[in-house]
C-alpha cells in the first residue's frame, strides 16, 4: 500500500575513512517536494509568480513516485559502481501532469502552464526547452519532443509509469482539484503582470520562465544541499546589512568632507555630485543615468545613491556590473576595507564573482567551525548572488540572464527586487544591446529592479529599436553640462593625415612628442604594430628612455607585475624584483618612459601619463584613453593626440565593430578642428553614439545575429519564422514562441574563438601545471581549485596558433581524473615559447626555464 514514507527523495550517506557505509539517512520526498515549493514561493514573490513557482518546487520530482525511480535510488546506495546516474527519467512527469490538466483550462493559463511545465522538464537541463524551432526545419521544437505532444501513443510507450506516478502525487501531495485550484490563482498573478494586450511584449514571456526556472532550480538546489549537510534553512539578512553599510558609508563621507583635503576644488566638486546623486535616491523604481566625468568619485557616489535607493524602495540587495575583473578587485577593496574596519564580519558580505577569485586558502587547511560557516557563506553568496553587495562582470550578468548552465540562471532570480550598477556600460558587445535592453526594461517594469548607467560616455541605448525606458527624470546629475568642463584635464589635437603613418613616422611622432613630456602612453589597436612599434622603438631611443610592451599575449600575472610591481623572484624577469610601471611614474629617477600598448589599459587600470598617442578609434575608447592622461591633475592639461595609423600595419578589417566605430569617429573628426577636445564632452559622445547605432542597426548586428543565418533577439518573443515549423496535426500547439534552448547554446558576451594556454610565467603557476599534469592524483575538488588559481596565468591564443603549436606537437594537453579533456592545455617545456617582452611569443621559440 502506497504511503507518504514509502517514497524517498534522496539519500544522505556517511562513511568511514576506508569508503564504506556508517549510517544511511532518507529525505522524505513529500518533504522535498513541500520544501522546494515553499523556497521556490518565496523566490517568486519578487517579480510576481509566486504561485507558478510553488507548482514548479511542487511537481519538479513528481516523476520520483514511480516504481522505477525508487528502485533506481535504492540500487545506488546498495551498489553505487554499477548504477548510471540520471538512467531513470523522472523529470518529465511533473510538466505532463500540468499540461493534461491545463489543456481543458483558459488560454493563458494554458500559457503559464506551459512555463512551469518547461521549467520542470529542464531542471536537469543546461536551459529551458525550445517551444519553436527557429529557422527553417521539419525538426520539431525540443518542449514537444521532450513530452511526446507530438504522438500520444509514443508518449504511451515511452512514459509507462505515468498514471500510477500522477495517482500518487494526487493522493499524497495534491489533488488534481487542488492542482487546478493552484493553476488559477498563478493565472490571475499572471494577468496583473499583463494587464492590456496579452500579445503585447513578448519578450517579457521568456524572462518570465526564466525566472520560474531559476527559483526552481535554486530552490531544488538550496533543499538538496541543505539535507546534504543536515542543515536547516538559512536566511540571510540583507536589509540589516544594507542599514549598516549606510549608517558605515555617512560617517565616512562626513569624517572626509572635515579632513584636510577637504576644500580643494576638485573634492568640492565631487562632494556636490555625490549630495545631488543622495538626493536622487529618493526617487521611485526606474532606469537612471549617473554620469560623472572621470576623476569624480563615482564609485562611492554610486555605492551613496544604492544605499539610500535601496533602503526606500525595499531592494534586497546592490550588484555592481563591471567590465574588467580589475575594476572588480578595486572598487569591491574599497568597501570591504571601509565595512570591514568596523566589523571585521561585514566585510565578508560585500562578495566578488569573476574568474580570478581564488579559494580561501584559511578554509583549506584546518580550518576552525567559525571559519567552515563563513566559507560556507561567502560560497552561498557566490553561487546563487543572495547577498547584499556584490560585484560581478558583464559577462557574468548577461550569462545569467541568457547563457546556457544551471549554476547561471540559479542567480537569475536573484536580479529581482535589486539595484544594479553598470560601470562602463559603453563597453556592452553590440551584438548584445537589443537584449541587453530588453533585460532591463523587464527587470524595472516586472521585476522592482532599479538600473543606474554609471559612465562619463552614455551609450544612445534610448535609440535603438527597442529602446531603453528611461525614467522621465532619468538623469541623477541634472546639470551634468556645466560640471563636465570643471573636471577637464587633457587636450584633444587631431593629428591624423591623408597619407597615414607608417611604423617609422609612429616612431618619430612618439619621440617628438617625448621631447616635451617626461613620458608617454601609445595605445593602438592591434598586438601587431603594438610590438613593431616597441621594437622599432627599443632600437632608436637612448638608454634614458625606458620603454614598455603590454598586450594580451602576456598573462594577466604578467602584466599586473609589469603595471604595479612584484618582489616575487621566480618570475619569468629572473631572480630579481620588479619595479612597475606605476612607481617608474612617479620616481623615473631622470628617465623618461614610453609604454606601448593595446587597448587592454584603457578601462581599470588606475594610472597617469602625460601625454597619450591614440590610434583612432571609436569616441568612448578614445575617451577611456584620455582618462589615462594627467588623471590626477598633476598639471593644467595633459595632451591626447589622435593618429590614423597605415591599416596595412594596424589591419583591423576583420574586425567589424571596430571598423565601424571608427568609420563613426573619422567622420566626427572631419568636421572638428584640430584642437577637438570637444569629443569628449557628453554632447558629442550622445551624438557619436546615435551615428554609430544607426550604422549597425542596418546591418542587424544589435539583434545578436550568428553566423548560420539565425539572429538571437527575436527568438525572445516574435519568433515568426518558428512558427512556421509546427505541423498543423499536433496535440499541442504551443502558446509560447521564445526558444530558450537555442539562445542558451548559441549564447557568448564574448566570442570563444581561441583555445586557453596555462602559462610558466613564475613558481606558482609552474607548480599548477606539475599538479594538473598528475591529474590522476587529484579529485575534483582539487582540480577546480586549481582551475581557478590558474587564471591569472592564462592565455587565450587564437586558432592558426594553436594549430601551428599544435601540429608541431609543442603543446600538452591536461585531463581530468576520469580522462577527459580540460579544455586547457601547456606548452612543451623544450619549445616555451614565453618571454618577458612579449608573453607568447610563437615567431621566435626560445627556452626560458624547465618547470617539469
Amino acid at each position: 500500500m502506497d504511503s507518504i514514507s514509502t517514497f524517498i527523495a534522496h539519500t544522505r550517506l556517511t562513511k568511514s575513512s576506508d569508503g564504506s557505509i556508517i549510517d544511511a539517512q532518507d529525505q522524505l520526498l513529500s518533504d522535498h517536494l513541500n520544501q522546494a515549493a515553499e523556497l521556490a514561493t518565496g523566490y517568486g514573490q519578487s517579480f510576481g509568480l509566486s504561485t507558478a513557482c510553488y507548482l514548479a518546487g511542487l511537481l519538479h520530482d513528481c516523476g520520483k513516485f514511480s516504481d522505477g525511480f525508487q528502485n533506481y535510488l535504492r540500487k545506488a546506495v546498495a551498489d553505487p559502481q554499477h548504477v548510471r546516474r540520471g538512467e531513470i527519467d523522472h523529470s518529465y512527469a511533473g510538466g505532463l501532469l500540468l499540461l493534461e490538466i491545463a489543456q481543458s483550462m483558459p488560454p493563458q493559463t494554458q500559457q503559464i502552464a506551459e512555463m512551469i511545465a518547461n521549467a520542470i522538464v529542464s531542471h536537469h537541463s543546461r536551459s529551458i526547452r525550445d517551444f519553436l524551432t527557429p529557422g527553417v526545419t521539419a525538426e520539431l521544437p525540443s518542449f514537444i519532443t521532450r513530452l511526446e505532444l507530438n504522438d500520444l501513443a509514443a508518449q504511451k510507450a515511452r512514459f509507462t509509469e505515468f498514471e500510477p506516478t500522477k495517482e500518487r502525487f494526487f493522493k499524497l501531495i495534491k489533488s488534481e482539484t487542488e492542482i487546478k485550484e493552484l493553476l488559477t490563482q498563478a493565472t490571475a498573478e499572471f494577468r496583473l503582470l499583463r494587464p492590456t494586450d496579452p500579445n503585447a511584449d513578448l519578450d517579457d514571456l521568456y524572462f518570465m520562465n526564466q525566472n520560474i526556472y531559476s527559483a526552481l532550480i535554486d530552490a531544488d538546489r538550496t533543499n538538496t544541499m541543505l539535507f546534504e549537510m543536515n542543515r536547516n534553512a538559512y536566511q540571510q539578512d540583507n536589509i540589516n546589512i544594507l542599514k549598516r553599510y549606510q549608517e558605515i558609508l555617512d560617517q565616512n563621507n562626513q569624517a572626509m568632507r572635515q579632513g584636510p583635503s577637504a576644500q580643494t576644488k576638485i573634492n568640492q566638486l565631487r562632494a556636490q555630485l555625490s549630495d545631488e546623486a543622495f538626493e536622487a535616491a529618493e526617487r521611485p523604481t526606474g532606469i537612471y543615468r549617473l554620469m560623472i566625468p572621470t576623476g569624480g568619485g563615482k564609485t562611492l557616489t554610486g555605492m551613496r545613491f544604492a544605499l539610500k535607493h535601496a533602503l526606500r524602495t525595499g531592494k534586497k540587495r546592490i550588484i555592481f556590473i563591471e567590465p574588467f575583473t580589475t575594476i572588480i578587485e578595486q572598487n569591491a577593496q574599497v568597501f570591504r576595507k571601509m565595512f570591514g574596519a568596523v566589523c571585521p564580519e561585514l566585510a565578508d558580505y560585500v562578495v566578488e564573482h569573476h574568474s580570478n577569485v581564488l579559494d580561501d586558502p584559511a578554509a583549506e587547511t584546518n580550518p576552525t567551525y567559525a571559519e567552515l560557516k563563513r566559507r560556507e557563506r561567502v560560497d552561498l553568496i557566490h553561487d546563487t548572488w543572495d547577498g547584499p553587495v556584490l560585484f560581478t562582470t558583464t559577462v557574468a550578468f548577461l550569462n545569467t540572464i541568457f547563457g546556457s548552465g544551471t549554476r547561471n540562471i540559479r542567480r537569475f532570480h536573484n536580479l529581482a527586487d535589486a539595484v544594479i550598477i553598470f560601470d562602463e556600460v559603453q563597453a556592452l558587445p553590440p551584438k548584445t544591446l537589443q537584449m541587453f535592453n530588453a533585460a532591463l526594461n523587464y527587470l524595472s517594469r516586472l521585476a522592482n529592479t532599479t538600473a543606474v548607467l554609471c559612465t562619463a560616455t552614455q551609450p544612445a541605448l534610448d535609440a535603438l529599436p527597442n529602446a531603453l525606458t528611461f525614467s522621465a527624470d532619468k538623469d541623477l546629475i541634472t546639470n551634468y553640462d556645466a560640471v563636465e568642463p570643471k573636471f577637464q584635464r587633457v587636450q584633444v589635437m587631431n593629428e591624423c593625415k591623408s597619407s597615414s603613418y607608417s611604423v617609422q613616422d609612429i616612431v618619430d611622432f612618439s619621440q617628438k612628442t617625448l621631447e616635451h613630456h617626461h613620458n608617454l602612453l601609445i595605445v593602438l589597436n592591434t598586438k601587431k604594430i603594438v610590438r613593431e612599434v616597441y621594437q622599432e622603438l627599443s632600437q632608436v631611443c637612448s638608454e634614458d628612455t625606458l620603454i614598455y610592451h603590454l598586450s594580451t599575449n602576456m598573462c594577466p600575472q604578467h602584466r599586473l607585475d609589469l603595471l604595479n610591481g612584484s618582489s616575487d623572484r621566480t618570475t619569468i624577469f629572473g631572480d630579481q624584483p620588479i619595479i612597475g610601471i606605476k612607481d617608474r611614474l612617479i620616481d623615473a629617477q631622470g628617465k623618461k618612459i614610453i609604454v606601448v600598448t593595446t587597448p587592454l589599459i584603457e578601462a581599470g587600470v588606475d594610472i597617469s601619463f602625460e601625454a597619450v598617442i591614440r590610434s583612432v578609434t571609436g569616441l568612448d575608447s578614445i575617451a577611456q584613453a584620455a582618462g589615462r592622461c594627467n588623471r590626477n591633475g598633476e598639471r593644467e592639461l595633459g595632451d591626447v593626440y589622435l593618429i590614423n595609423p597605415d591599416p596595412r600595419k594596424e589591419n583591423i578589417s576583420k574586425m567589424e565593430e571596430l571598423t565601424d566605430a571608427r568609420q563613426t569617429t573619422m567622420r566626427l573628426l572631419d568636421m572638428l578642428d584640430r584642437n577637438c577636445s570637444e569629443v569628449l564632452t557628453a554632447n558629442t559622445q550622445e551624438c557619436y553614439f546615435q551615428t554609430y547605432y544607426r550604422r549597425i542597426i542596418k546591418k542587424a548586428t544589435t539583434r545578436y545575429p550568428l553566423n548560420s543565418g539565425l539572429t538571437l533577439y527575436p527568438l525572445l518573443g516574435e519568433n515568426q519564422a518558428g512558427g512556421t515549423n509546427l505541423p498543423r496535426d499536433l496535440r499541442w500547439r504551443p502558446h509560447l514562441t521564445f526558444s530558450g534552448q537555442t539562445i542558451a547554446k548559441n549564447f557568448q558576451v564574448i566570442a570563444d574563438n581561441g583555445h586557453a594556454i596555462i602559462v610558466p610565467y613564475n613558481d606558482d603557476a609552474k607548480k599548477i601545471i606539475n599538479e594538473l599534469l598528475s591529474q590522476s592524483k587529484l579529485d575534483f575538488r582539487e582540480l577546480n581549485r586549481l582551475m581557478k588559481r590558474s587564471q591569472r596565468y592564462l592565455l587565450s591564443i587564437s586558432n592558426s596558433d594553436y594549430r601551428k603549436l599544435k601540429d608541431d606537437q609543442k603543446i600538452i594537453p591536461f585531463f581530468t581524473p576520469s580522462g577527459e579533456t580540460l579544455g586547457r592545455e601547456t606548452l612543451d617545456q623544450a619549445y616555451q615559447n614565453y618571454n618577458k617582452d612579449f608573453g607568447l611569443d610563437i615567431s621566435n621559440p626560445e627556452l626560458t626555464f624547465s618547470f617539469f
